[in-house]
C-alpha cells in the first residue's frame, strides 16, 4: 500500500505469496533503527516447524526471482485499471451493481437488490452463488464474501 497511497511502513510482513503455495514461507522487514535494538538486546528467539526450511527458501527466492523477471507488480496494476474500468462499466449497465472499489486486482464490488438504500439481494436468490459459477464457466476464478447465498 506504501506504493499508492505515499507511505512508508515502518514493518512489512510478507507470507503466503512468498512461497507460491509450493512451501510455508513468511519473512518480516523492518528497517535498521528498529532491528539493531533487537540484536544488541540478544536477537529474538523463536522457533517453528518451518524454519530455515531450505525448501520454501528456494521457493521464495524462485517467487522473487519470477515476479522480477515478468514485472508482475506493474502487471498487477495495469491489469488492475483494465478490472475497474470493465467493473465501472458494468456498474453503469446494471444497477444492482452499487458500488466498486480496489487497487489492483485486489478489487470488488457489491450486488444490491435496490441501489439507492443498499438493500442486499435475497439471500434465497444465492445471486453470489450464480455469479460464481457463470464465472468459473467461463474460466474466471473469483470469490464472494458471502458464504450462503
Amino acid at each position: 500500500g506504501g506504493d499508492h497511497w505515499n507511505c512508508k511502513p515502518d514493518i512489512v510482513a510478507l507470507s503466503k505469496g512468498l512461497g507460491s503455495g509450493y512451501a510455508p514461507l513468511g519473512a518480516l522487514a523492518a528497517p535498521m533503527r528498529l532491528v539493531q535494538p533487537l540484536l544488541d538486546s540478544g536477537g529474538f528467539q523463536h522457533g517453528h516447524t518451518y524454519a530455515g526450511n531450505p525448501l520454501a527458501c528456494a521457493a521464495g527466492l524462485a517467487v522473487l526471482g519470477e515476479m522480477d523477471r515478468l514485472d508482475l507488480i506493474a502487471n498487477a496494476a495495469a491489469m488492475g485499471d483494465v478490472l475497474m474500468d470493465g467493473l465501472k462499466g458494468l456498474a453503469k449497465r446494471f444497477p444492482f451493481i452499487a458500488d466498486v472499489r480496489g487497487k489492483g486486482l485486489l478489487t470488488g464490488a457489491q450486488m444490491v437488490a435496490d441501489p439507492e438504500t443498499l438493500r442486499p439481494i435475497d439471500q434465497t436468490k444465492k445471486a453470489t452463488q450464480r455469479l460464481l459459477d457463470l464465472a468459473y464457466e467461463r474460466g474466471l476464478i473469483i470469490y464472494g464474501r458471502r458464504v450462503k447465498g
